[in-house]
């Protein structure tokens, strides 16, 4: 880790922190450790993969651009960058050069992003169930059943999961367990969370 803290895939780290269902207390035995790192001098966003880790890698114009959920970048690389929220606990590294910027760069306004970034994650996931294919990063839908749901009751865009829904991600996730039971949650998440976003999209107008 310490390496990485000076340069990643050759470019200089501005800013790491840690990310994941690390964080969750829902990852397994097979789970990766992910971070997100902003680069300097990089124009671009990627995977960087490395000692069993994956690096979310971003240019701080990429970063920027990422936060508004209106850009073309994957949704892979984008969707659940709502990991900003909770930046402060899991920081690892921020130059001192840079302190300044990146604080600027996490203060997003969810008000505002909130449909955006809701359509990202929901164009996302409505596409794996609609090919049949089912893998395991579906267990997302219930974070993001937890995160909106507390977000509409407390008005109040953080981390949250329920131990419902933590239950839930693990018993999928990990266990592998009752998968008929979870695609049928999966589906009945789509239709809750499209509804919040016409809701959200009636609002604006």
């Amino acid at each position: 880790m310490s390496e990485l803290l000076d340069r990643i895939n050759g470019k200089r780290v501005l800013a790491l922190y840690q990310c994941g269902s690390h964080l969750f207390g829902t990852s397994g035995p097979d789970s990766d450790k992910d971070y997100t790192a902003i680069l300097e001098d990089y124009d671009s966003c990627n995977i960087y993969k490395v000692d069993g880790a994956d690096y979310f890698i971003y240019g701080v114009d990429t970063f920027k651009e990422a936060l508004t959920f209106k850009s073309k970048h994957p949704g892979f690389l984008v969707m659940w960058l709502d990991n900003v929220v909770s930046v402060e606990k899991h920081i690892l590294y921020v130059a001192d050069d840079f302190k300044t910027d990146f604080n600027k760069l996490i203060s997003v306004n969810w008000v505002e992003v909130f449909p955006y970034w809701l359509r990202k994650n929901l164009d996302y996931f409505e596409t794996w169930l609609e090919i049949g294919q089912h893998p395991k990063l579906l267990y997302h839908l219930y974070r993001l059943r937890s995160l909106v749901s507390h977000y509409k009751k407390t008005g109040k865009f953080e981390a949250f999961l329920s131990e419902e829904d933590k239950e839930n991600i693990i018993d999928y996730k990990i266990r592998n367990a009752n998968t008929e039971k979870h695609l049928s949650n999966f589906k009945e998440i789509i239709i809750y969370l499209e509804t919040i976003l016409k809701e959200e999209e009636q609002w604006a107008h």
